[in-house]
């Protein structure tokens, strides 16, 4: 059966690619998930619309991320926590959510990006997290974490 994807599926096709493929897998997964239409001729005629509306999302994703990266240049986020008396150690360890609400104060959107840590963020200190935006785009970023 004939499909053209409307959403790219990683490690599957481009959206506005067409594929032939089983016709169980595009009668049960493929067109019920909205992930592909069925490959009819009033279909193929929309098929190079498809394609370019998928391009120019793309594309928008790749300035947001480059926009961003910009952004996150030399930037050393200061996060202000309750430490146990007399301690240095946390009640709550610093996660990727902490992370992108302090970045959002500073109005710097990284949407869904991920953020992972060299190390667990439990005590007082600095520390460093990487970035990862996408489109083969990442950067650094300094964490300083100090007491409240």
């Amino acid at each position: 059966m004939k499909v053209i994807y409307v959403k790219t599926v990683p490690g599957g096709a481009e959206a506005g690619e067409i594929k032939e493929v089983a016709d169980g897998y595009a009668r049960n997964y493929l067109i019920p998930a909205g992930i592909a239409i069925l490959g009819t001729p009033e279909a193929l005629a929309k098929q190079a619309k498809i394609k370019k509306s998928a391009e120019k999302q793309k594309q928008s994703e790749k300035d947001w991320a480059k926009s961003a990266n910009t952004k996150l240049n030399n930037v050393v986020l200061e996060i202000k926590v309750k430490t146990a008396e007399g301690s240095d150690n946390l009640y709550a360890a610093i996660n990727e959510s902490d992370v992108k609400k302090r970045l959002m104060e500073k109005e710097i959107d990284i949407r869904d990006a991920k953020v992972t840590f060299s190390e667990p963020i439990k005590s007082l200190g600095k520390y460093s997290a990487d970035i990862d935006l996408g489109n083969n785009i990442k950067n650094s970023i300094k964490i300083k974490v100090i007491e409240e």
